[in-house]
């Protein structure tokens, strides 16, 4: 293989079982590139993060930001031993049409049915990265040797806070949200401020990002067009 992706390893082994298979033999891998997650950071550090940012720290997402860091560290670490080529994407949270994990279609569903949405009361400010804006940032990482040994945020246009994103939903379905703050909240994403600095991906990928509005009206219409709404979640 020239190109390999790895959208999926959750704990180092992962990354060592890649390493194993595509790292010898007579064609050696051009090009690993693996999707990480901006959840690798310590939510200790200052905003917006960087790729610099310290790691490992504690978080809300527990156990599956450490793992996630230490798939990079055991991937970086093979490339500057033995010269692997790797590359990270951290994107923040995803959304778009066929989204699997549901949490932006549980709010558009709530909105239509005319459920009520809490949310936290710290309001939380957070970037939310377009689909199609993180498959252009592996597509580009493609053959790009600036992206050998580097990790890149990828993270939406905008910084958001949850009750703008919630406001945003009602203008794009035509119907006024029922959202209040709560400290017992039920909402799809997690109570904490992340966002991140983008100029790298920007810069050395040429990224350019998607405003959530226009990224949030075509993931609306995707579902209304398929009949993806409402669902059962």
């Amino acid at each position: 293989f020239d190109i390999a992706f790895d959208n999926w390893a959750f704990y180092p082994e992962h990354i060592k079982a890649d390493i194993e298979a595509l790292g010898g033999g007579a064609q050696q891998l051009k090009q690993l590139i693996f999707t990480s997650s901006t959840a690798v950071y310590d939510d200790k550090q200052k905003l917006p993060y960087t790729e610099d940012s310290a790691r490992h720290g504690k978080n809300v997402f527990g156990t599956y930001g450490y793992n996630k860091a230490k798939c990079e560290d055991v991937l970086m670490a093979s490339y500057k031993n033995e010269g692997f080529p790797a590359t990270i994407i951290r994107p923040t949270y995803v959304y778009g049409p066929r989204d699997y994990s549901g949490r932006m279609e549980q709010l558009f569903r709530r909105i239509e049915k005319g459920e009520a949405i809490r949310m936290p009361k710290s309001n939380p400010k957070s970037q939310f990265s377009y689909v199609h804006d993180v498959v252009s940032a592996l597509t580009a990482c493609i053959g790009n040797k600036k992206a050998i040994g580097n990790a890149y945020n990828i993270c939406g246009e905008e910084i958001i806070s949850y009750d703008e994103l919630v406001e945003t939903l009602g203008v794009i379905t035509g119907k006024k949200p029922k959202a209040a703050f709560s400290l017992i909240h039920d909402f799809p994403y997690e109570d904490w401020n992340m966002y991140c600095e983008k100029s790298k991906s920007r810069k050395e990928l040429g990224i350019k990002y998607t405003p959530i509005r226009d990224g949030l009206k075509e993931t609306w219409e995707w579902w209304q067009e398929n009949n993806a709404l409402p669902s059962q979640i």
